[in-house]
């Protein structure tokens, strides 16, 4: 293992640079000290499994304001005390590039694990966590949201911050999400994709058209296209049918809109073999699908819908919360199953 890399003399870079003894919780000024550290760009350079991707995702945390901003709306979006947390097993379901996971360590969590389906990012993640005072309690691996790859009652927290949105069974995730907590539990959810927003909905319809159809663009309110849904699914078909007619290459991948890789093999093989043509045609008004990772881009999801079908899910009842009022409501409690349940808005944690 290589030395630990330093950033200031407060940095949790060094060991014990930010973490009184005895203490899980290190100083806020040493978690900026953490972000700017790992997201200087040669350093970030060197973590990176993705292309650059790391920078440009999280790098707005290297500003110390920001950095400043996003611990205090993580640790009021959590709201629980610092001798509980400390006590608590975390699951950050969607992890990315682990910041937030780092974070909660840092924020005195006894031990994190987070998941996420893209493995460059985990990878990303392992790179970086050998030099992080915090890093030997944080876990990461690949999985799916809707088959978690822990045993049941594992969890004290389970949290899920920008990620509900991309689930393909977000309903199958809460079902999961029930298994895994211990009870007296807590599952956070935080997302900005409020279908109930109207400007939303305008701006998440532009993402999605983009990313289904093309071009290609280094920004789309905030996202980078490389290369779009349709060709991908036609490369997936060309891959695996080299000499199929390009007009059947056409009309295959614009007719498996929001199927998975498998899915559309499955859909050529019926073509081929029957003469069945697939009808699963992008809309406007509905989420496409990245077919090689099976995830939403930026779906969205109305929080009075998400609470209903929650209570029925759970047989519970709860009531979705504004993150803003969060620090002083009273945390809901389910005496029968002893978990608690919060909804926010991501704005909280930006």
């Amino acid at each position: 293992m290589g030395s630990r890399v330093a950033h200031n003399s407060d940095s949790i870079f060094q060991s014990g640079g930010g973490c009184d003894m005895g203490r899980l919780r290190v100083a806020d000024e040493a978690i900026v000290s953490m972000y700017q550290g790992l997201l200087e760009p040669k350093q970030a350079q060197r973590y990176d499994r993705t292309g650059g991707w790391f920078a440009r995702y999280s790098g707005r945390l290297a500003d110390p304001e920001r950095g400043r901003r996003y611990i205090r709306g993580l640790s009021n979006t959590i709201g629980v005390s610092e001798s509980r947390l400390e006590k608590m097993r975390v699951l950050d379901v969607g992890c990315g590039f682990g910041l937030t996971c780092v974070t909660l360590a840092a924020l005195g969590a006894k031990e994190v694990h987070g998941i996420d389906a893209f493995p460059k990012m985990i990878d990303t993640i392992n790179a970086y966590l050998p030099d992080i005072e915090v890093g030997d309690r944080v876990h990461v691996r690949t999985g799916q949201a809707d088959a978690l790859p822990y045993k049941g009652d594992s969890f004290d927290l389970v949290f899920v911050m920008e990620a509900l949105s991309h689930f393909i069974k977000p309903y199958d995730f809460l079902n999961e999400a029930r298994r895994v907590l211990r009870p007296g539990g807590l599952l956070v959810l935080v997302d900005d994709n409020n279908g109930a927003n109207p400007r939303t909905l305008r701006t998440n319809q532009e993402v999605w058209d983009r990313f289904e159809n093309g071009p290609p663009t280094e920004d789309i309110h905030g996202h980078r296209v490389l290369e779009s849904y349709v060709d991908k699914r036609s490369r997936i078909i060309r891959t695996q049918y080299p000499n199929m007619k390009d007009a059947d290459v056409d009309m295959l991948a614009r007719g498996t809109a929001y199927m998975t890789k498998a899915e559309v093999l499955d859909a050529c093989a019926a073509y081929l073999e029957r003469g069945v043509k697939p009808e699963s045609l992008y809309r406007p008004g509905r989420c496409p699908v990245e077919p090689e990772q099976g995830q939403f881009i930026e779906n969205v999801l109305n929080p009075l819908d998400l609470s209903w079908r929650y209570c029925l899910f759970w047989q519970l009842a709860f009531e979705p919360r504004d993150s803003r009022k969060m620090a002083s409501s009273r945390e809901p409690w389910f005496p029968d199953l002893g978990s608690e349940v919060k909804l926010a808005n991501e704005t909280a944690c930006t």
